[in-house]
């Protein structure tokens, strides 16, 4: 019965096809286009990628994780759907996504190698250092990105929604603070060889444990704030 209900939760949180499909897609493709003509206009054989235009859908996950509280919460809330139900729901959502978005890239990688780059050496999808693991570890590291997106657009919401704009505006305060404080450390120490060394000796498969340890970090906040948040 409650795995009903959890299924439910999740059909009331993709109802939106628009927002969840079309816009990331739209995005996407348009990146996508964008890039290419660029490629094109690139002469020489030599491979051509970068441009940054892949994480451009991905940062709507942010947003949609977000659209989730302000929303659903409410609408699921009304149809008798416990807090832990939207939650649950909340979590398959988001593996949804993540293996929907990290098989479309790793996909698309794999037909542009097998292509070389569309026959002319130009690469969207694929980016060498994210299969140093071959597909699994690119794809295992997409799906770890729209998880955590997802978990911060979801947790920020629940805190905006709980406190209010001026406690989200301190907290986001607060890491930039601890930012800058860091910055301000290594270049006094005159140490940012060794910390770009220590992060480039990062494999995409380190990274994704990480991001999936801020991931759960973030879920774990987010189910603390969303318990207790009132309805408005």
């Amino acid at each position: 019965m409650m795995a009903k209900r959890i299924f439910a939760s999740t059909r009331i949180q993709f109802a939106n096809t628009r927002t969840l499909y079309w816009v990331p897609l739209v995005v996407l493709v348009g990146a996508y286009i964008i890039s290419f003509i660029i490629y094109a206009a690139i002469p020489g054989d030599e491979m051509k990628m970068g441009g940054g235009g892949l994480q451009a859908p991905l940062w709507f996950y942010i947003a949609f994780g977000a659209q989730l509280v302000a929303f659903y919460f409410p609408f699921a809330l009304a149809l008798a759907l416990t807090r832990g139900e939207f939650y649950m729901g909340f979590i398959l959502n988001a593996l949804l996504c993540g293996l929907v978005c990290g098989s479309i890239i790793t996909l698309g990688g794999v037909l542009e190698r097998l292509s070389h780059g569309w026959w002319i050496e130009g690469y969207f999808f694929y980016l060498p250092w994210m299969w140093q693991a071959g597909w699994g570890g690119a794809w295992f590291l997409t799906a770890s990105i729209v998880w955590l997106f997802m978990s911060i657009g979801f947790t920020f919401a629940a805190i905006y929604k709980r406190w209010g704009m001026l406690f989200l505006a301190l907290i986001l305060l607060i890491f930039a603070l601890g930012l800058a404080i860091a910055m301000v450390v290594i270049a006094r120490t005159d140490a940012w060889i060794e910390v770009f060394t220590w992060f480039a000796g990062f494999g995409p498969g380190e990274v994704a444990n990480f991001v999936l340890l801020c991931t759960v970090m973030s879920v774990f906040a987010g189910w603390m704030v969303l318990r207790r948040m009132a309805i408005r």
